[in-house]
């Protein structure tokens, strides 16, 4: 069930076009939402309309995560940095639910990024959040990114050309030039703080390995000073950019690891970094038969 109704999203959206008109980039639906109005593609195979049918998409991890990491670890949450953010259900229901004070959106797809932005300004008094457009991940400069025709959370960066996989199209995807940067250079140029107030959200289509290369700094950090970590674990993608063993190497440091698609996770036993070997064929022989395509990890330095 969504929070406001239909009427009430129509209401409000009406009120806020002249602050942020549909952005171009393709036709828009305007959706009731937990987080408030939101503007969704048309084109968009996924998230609109999960956003459409139930008024959230998968904000609710977040959720179960941040009062985890209090109870547990006496988490005090301040920043919510959201690598991959998309449209912004994360940002969105991580500011406007009071989980967090201030927060930063990262999308590299500028049509996404439009709708980002527009959303914020839709749901949000605080202006003060920090957006940004561009890929994060082991370098700064150019990259190719493929971009996906109708699942528009689905945009990455393009795959290494000696991996033949192509489940998805891959092959005939358009591609363009955004710019990347770090985490460890993002953190400089905009006088942010990683701390251990921070959570780190990375839904980066296999690039997480790749993303936390590019926090060697902050990972380095002593014990208690560094931000907690959620990031997708789907290994076909990380396999596409020669991902998964950056990203084994980069969490062999971390303390304790969870799946948080499993069921009762928070009740289940932490694993090790060294454990992913055996979930990523978990997922590879569950994908195969129609199971679950990825898993999303809480990661505690």
């Amino acid at each position: 069930m969504s929070s406001i109704s239909r009427d009430e999203a129509e209401n409000s959206f009406a009120k806020s076009l002249l602050k942020c008109p549909p952005p171009p980039g393709g036709e828009v639906n305007l959706v009731a939402t937990e987080n408030g109005p939101m503007l969704v593609r048309k084109a968009d195979s996924i998230i609109g309309p999960m956003l459409a049918a139930n008024g959230r998409f998968e904000e609710d991890t977040l959720v179960d995560v941040t009062r985890f990491l209090c109870r547990k670890y006496g988490f005090k949450p301040k920043l919510f940095v959201d690598i991959g953010a998309n449209i912004g259900t994360h940002i969105l229901r991580a500011l406007r639910g009071g989980y967090f004070a201030s927060g930063v959106a990262v999308e590299m797809d500028q049509d996404n990024f439009r709708l980002l932005e527009c959303n914020l300004r839709l749901n949000l008094v605080d202006p003060s959040v920090r957006l940004v457009n561009t890929a994060v991940g082991e370098r700064i400069g150019i990259a190719k990114m493929e971009r996906s025709p109708d699942n528009l959370g689905d945009h990455r960066i393009q795959g290494i050309p000696s991996i033949r996989k192509d489940m998805y199209g891959e092959r005939n995807r358009v591609l363009a030039n955004v710019p990347m940067t770090t985490l460890d250079q993002m953190e400089l140029d905009y006088h942010l703080n990683f701390d251990s107030s921070t959570l780190l959200w990375i839904d980066t289509q296999g690039y997480e390995g790749h993303v936390l290369q590019g926090a060697h700094r902050i990972l380095q950090r002593q014990i208690g000073k560094r931000p907690m970590i959620v990031l997708e674990f789907w290994p076909y993608g990380l396999d596409r950019v020669d991902g998964f063993s950056r990203l084994i190497r980069c969490l062999e440091g971390f303390s304790s690891l969870w799946n948080l698609k499993a069921k009762n996770w928070q009740a289940a036993p932490a694993f090790q970094a060294s454990d992913l070997i055996a979930l990523r064929e978990e997922l590879l022989s569950d994908a195969a038969t129609g199971g679950l395509l990825h898993a999303d990890l809480l990661c505690i330095p």
